[in-house]
């Protein structure tokens, strides 16, 4: 499988990322200058790094206990999560030669 590419859309445009199985998304945005000061507790606990999956969910791991109570604690619909928590499947499950995951950060 070749690399994914993360469009991460924010009030100030698009970044797009190119990422590997496994990788932690938050990790790749800390290499971008600007969005690491966006992003705080880095634990599935203050909500800041909402966002809404607007494609390629297939790809991403599955939410784990304490973001899924935050994401409801919050109100969050169904296609949200949170950034500082998303990773990209170690195993994709399905063959991919090209793939993108397109993100919303914010309402």
């Amino acid at each position: 499988m070749g690399p994914i590419q993360i469009a991460l859309q924010h009030n100030e445009g698009t970044l797009v990322l190119s990422a590997a199985p496994a990788d932690r998304v938050l990790d790749l945005c800390d290499a971008e200058e600007g969005l690491t000061a966006l992003f705080s507790c880095r634990s599935a606990s203050c909500g800041v790094c909402v966002v809404t999956v607007e494609s390629g969910e297939s790809l991403l791991s599955a939410p784990e206990e304490a973001e899924r109570e935050t994401l409801e604690l919050l109100g969050c619909g169904p296609n949200t999560r949170l950034l500082c928590q998303v990773c990209l499947r170690s195993q994709p499950t399905k063959t991919i030669t090209q793939a993108e995951v397109r993100l919303r950060l914010g309402e």
